[in-house]
Parts: C-alpha cells; structure tokens; sequence
C-alpha cells in the first residue's frame, strides 16, 4: 500500500523553560502534562530534565500538526509518547484521537533530539494512498 505525507511539524523548546516549570509546579505540573510511563522514563534517565523537554516538544509538534489552537483547556495528556515495535510513537486518546481519524491519518511517525539546552521534535504524519 503506497503511502503519503500528510503533515510535519516541527517544535524546539528550550530546556531551561521546563526546568522552571519543574521547580515552580513539581509534581503538579508532571502530572498535569505527562503520563505516569512518561514521568518513570524521563525521571530514570541521566537527562531528566532534557527529556522531559523532548516529550513535551513531541506533544507541541503533535499539536501543531493536528491544529489544536487552544492548548490552556486542552488535556495534554491525551498524546503518551512510548516506545514501540523498535521506535517512538505516539498514542493519542479523547478530542485528539478523533482528531486523527477525521485528517485520515494512517501513521505517525515521531523523531526528537536534545541537547543540554534545547529539545527537539518532528512529526511526519502519513495517509494511505488510495488513488
């Protein structure tokens, strides 16, 4: 099945600007923003902080390439970035899972990268090609 580009998004962020939040709004703001598999991966890792970075620009770029406009009402745990038959993905639920099925995504396909003091993330969404 052949398939097509049907958007990208691109999001970099500032590693700094989470790191504030973290230290503003703690667990609160964890909790507010990711999953509790997010917050186990990203506080496990050596880069914590970077990483909670690079999962919240995953969640921007996603926004971004679904149209969301209004992020102060939206629950931004409705995008879980995992890792998936060998890749990271994203699970979308609620307003952003119908969100997907109306554009007809068939795929997504989720690459960030940081360093000390930046993150970043692309998202490339694909439809089947039905012509």
């Amino acid at each position: 099945m052949k398939m097509r580009i049907q958007g990208l998004s691109t999001q970099l962020i500032e590693c700094v600007r989470i790191a504030r939040m973290l230290s503003k709004h703690g667990e609160k703001f964890l909790q507010r923003v990711y999953s509790p598999d997010e917050i186990q991966l990203c506080q496990v890792s050596k880069h914590s902080t970077q990483m909670f970075a690079a999962y919240w620009a995953c969640k921007e770029a996603i926004l971004k390439m679904l149209g969301v406009e209004d992020r102060d009402r939206f629950d931004w745990r409705e995008v879980e970035i995992v890792w998936l038959n060998g890749r990271n993905q994203a699970i979308l639920k609620g307003s952003l899972a119908e969100k997907y099925n109306v554009r007809r995504i068939s795929e997504l396909w989720l690459s960030y990268s940081y360093t000390r003091n930046y993150a970043s993330a692309t998202v490339l969404s694909m439809q089947d090609d039905h012509s």
